[in-house]
């Protein structure tokens, strides 16, 4: 065999069986890679870790929609003074921008949870990378 080919093999169905019921249990095929196996164990979770992940995506979740309550409010309801409505869209920003900043510590915080810490860490530079930039363009915004 060449290296890089794969070789299928199938097995017959046991002879136990009946000919013409099939079950998915009746077919087994075998894959064989050049390759050494690659075995997948299931993670162990960390429980507080699941609780906080679980929390701040609620809470991440919730804040998106008093946000866009805050917004529709904005829009839906004419009769609001300016003043009234620059209070409303200050509200919304904040809470858009807290629950984007608690929004995109998820990936970060599952990978930590099921313990696939490699890439966690690239996840979490990446967050970080994303806060400082949510940060600095909040700061161009209100200089304006």
């Amino acid at each position: 065999m060449r290296r890089g080919s794969i070789r299928l093999r199938c097995i017959e169905p046991e002879p136990h069986r009946h000919p013409d019921r099939f079950e998915p249990s009746d077919i087994h095929v075998r894959v064989g890679f050049p390759l050494p196996a690659l075995r997948f164990q299931p993670p162990q979770l960390n429980g507080a870790l699941f609780e906080v992940t679980l929390t701040s995506s609620l809470l991440a979740i919730f804040l998106f929609g008093v946000a866009g309550v805050y917004y529709l409010e904005v829009v839906g309801v004419a009769k609001n003074s300016v003043a009234r409505k620059k209070v409303l869209i200050e509200r919304g920003d904040a809470l858009f921008v807290l629950s984007l900043l608690i929004g995109t510590a998820m990936p970060a915080l599952i990978l930590f949870t099921l313990g696939i810490i490699r890439v966690a860490i690239i996840a979490a530079i990446l967050r970080a990378l994303c806060a400082g930039f949510i940060t600095q363009q909040g700061r161009k915004l209100r200089t304006r």
